[in-house]
């Protein structure tokens, strides 16, 4: 499996995720993508301080990266498996998770 060879510190740092340490060429167009980026996640945009909204969006970043990595969790001892719960907790948007094991190395013969 090609995920079996991705390196373990570019997930973990996937968690620690916060748009407003992004970077950009110009700050005008910085502006443009948070903004964007905060509408495309639903987040109101005028109705909450920006650091809010910032943060809700960087739990629903931080949840959907998680969420991706949940396999490589399961069948590897190099990730942090409670951060990666944590971030899947805490992104409230979702009432549920989906997880497809099917590509697992994982027996499950009992």
């Amino acid at each position: 499996h090609r995920e079996q060879s991705f390196p373990a510190d570019v997930l973990v740092a996937a968690l620690d995720v916060s748009l407003e340490r992004s970077d950009a060429v110009s700050k005008m167009d910085r502006n443009r993508l948070l903004h964007k980026f905060l509408e495309e996640a639903g987040v109101e945009v005028a109705a909450v301080p920006l650091n809010r909204q910032f943060e809700k969006a960087n739990v629903k970043l931080r949840g959907l990266f998680a969420s991706m990595m949940w396999l490589p969790i399961v069948e590897s001892d190099k990730l942090p498996r409670n951060t990666v719960v944590d971030c899947i907790k805490a992104n409230v948007s979702k009432d549920f998770l989906t997880v497809n094991l099917c590509a697992s190395k994982v027996d499950d013969t009992h």
